[in-house]
C-alpha cells in the first residue's frame, strides 16, 4: 500500500470520528428534533476545512471529482483554504493537496501551482514530494523574481541524502535559467 493512501485512510478515520458540522436540524416546540431538509448539504467554510477534510474528500470522491468539487463555485472558501495553507508552507495542507496535482488544469492549476511555488521558499522538501517531476517546471519559476534567491537558498539547504535530492537539483537548475518575458505571468 502506498504511503500516501495509509494517510488518505488515516484523515477519513479522523473525519468520522469528528463530530458533524453544519445544520444538525431544527428542534419542535415540544422539543423533538427534525433532520435537516435533504438538499441542505453543508457547505464547510474556510475556518472549518482542514487538510483532513480535503484528504476525506479525495479518498472518497477521487482526485478529478474532489477537484472539480472545489472548483464548482468561484472562490470557494474551501478551495481558498487549501490555497492559503499550502502558500504558507503547512506540511499538513502541502500532503494533502498532493493528490491534486496530477489532475490539475487551467485555473486550478494556476492557482495551485503559485502557492505551491510560494510556499518553496518555506518548506523545499515538502513542496518538492508533493509535486514530483510532473509538475517541478510550475513549481520552480523564478517568479516573482525577488523571491527567487530565498528559494535557492532553501533549496540548497536540502541535504544530499533527502529523497528529493534529484528534483533539488532540477529545481535549481529551473530557476536558474535566464527568464524571458514571455515566461513571467
Amino acid at each position: 500500500m502506498k504511503t500516501h493512501s495509509i494517510a488518505l485512510v488515516a484523515a477519513l478515520t479522523l473525519a468520522a470520528c469528528s463530530a458533524p458540522t453544519g445544520d444538525a436540524g431544527q428542534t419542535t416546540s415540544d422539543g423533538e428534533a427534525t433532520a435537516p431538509p435533504a438538499d441542505a448539504a453543508p457547505r464547510q467554510t474556510a475556518s472549518d476545512f482542514s487538510p483532513t477534510d480535503l484528504a476525506a474528500m479525495i479518498l472518497l470522491q477521487g482526485s478529478e471529482a474532489a477537484l472539480s468539487d472545489l472548483m464548482a463555485q468561484p472562490q470557494d472558501p474551501r478551495w481558498e483554504a487549501l490555497l492559503a495553507g499550502v502558500a504558507a508552507g503547512d506540511t499538513a495542507w502541502l500532503a494533502a493537496a498532493a493528490p491534486l496535482v496530477p489532475v490539475l488544469d487551467g485555473e486550478a492549476a494556476e492557482s495551485l501551482f503559485s502557492s505551491l511555488g510560494g510556499a518553496l521558499a518555506e518548506q523545499p522538501a515538502a513542496v518538492l514530494a508533493a509535486v514530483g517531476v510532473d509538475g517541478l517546471e510550475s513549481v520552480c519559476q523564478a517568479y516573482p523574481p525577488e523571491a527567487t534567491a530565498a528559494k535557492l537558498v532553501a533549496l540548497q539547504a536540502i541535504p544530499d541524502s533527502s529523497p528529493v535530492a534529484g528534483l533539488r537539483d532540477d529545481c535549481i537548475q529551473i530557476l536558474n535559467q535566464p527568464v524571458s518575458s514571455s515566461s513571467v505571468p
